[in-house]
C-alpha cells in the first residue's frame, strides 16, 4: 500500500468510509482537528468475517482507533471476542469507518444512537446495557477521573 502525505476533507468528511489498520496508523498523523487539536465523534470497528462491530465515541477518534488496534497486536484487547476474532481472522478483516463528526457535548447522544442501531451484532455489547442502567461509558470515565 502506498503511503498517503495528505488526506483530503472529503475523506475525511465521507460518513461510512472503511480505513484499513493502517491507513487509521497513517490518518492519525494528519488529520483535520477541533481545537483541541483532536478529533471528535463515533466510530465503528467491524470484523468482516464475523459481520459484528464494535462502536465508540471518542473525544481523539484517531488516537482510540490506534488503541483498539496496538491493543489486539499485543493480545491485549478488553473485548474477549473481539480479541478471538482477530487471533483467528487477523487484522486484515477488521475496517475502521468513522460514522460521523460531532462536538463533544453530542458524543453521548450519538453513541447511544449507533449502539442501538448495531445492538443485534456488537462485540460491546455491555456498553448499551450500560445504557440501559442509566451510566453511560463517558459518565464513567467522567466518575473515574
Amino acid at each position: 500500500m502506498r503511503k498517503r502525505d495528505k488526506w483530503t476533507e472529503f475523506e475525511l468528511y465521507s460518513f461510512q468510509r472503511e480505513f484499513t489498520s493502517d491507513e487509521i496508523w497513517e490518518l492519525g498523523k494528519d488529520s483535520i482537528i477541533n481545537k483541541n487539536g483532536r478529533l471528535e465523534g463515533i466510530y465503528k470497528i467491524i470484523n468482516k468475517q464475523s459481520e459484528k462491530c464494535y462502536i465508540g465515541a471518542s473525544q481523539n477518534i484517531m488516537s482510540r482507533m490506534k488503541g483498539h488496534i496496538s491493543n489486539l497486536k499485543l493480545g491485549k484487547h478488553s473485548i474477549f471476542e473481539m480479541q478471538q476474532d482477530y487471533n483467528k481472522y487477523g487484522i486484515i478483516s477488521f475496517r475502521f469507518i468513522i460514522i460521523l463528526f460531532c462536538s463533544h457535548s453530542e458524543l453521548s447522544k450519538y453513541e447511544k444512537e449507533k449502539l442501538e442501531e448495531h445492538k443485534n451484532r456488537l462485540y460491546n455489547v455491555d456498553e448499551l446495557n450500560g445504557w440501559y442502567s442509566g451510566i453511560s461509558k463517558i459518565n464513567r470515565r467522567s466518575l473515574d477521573r
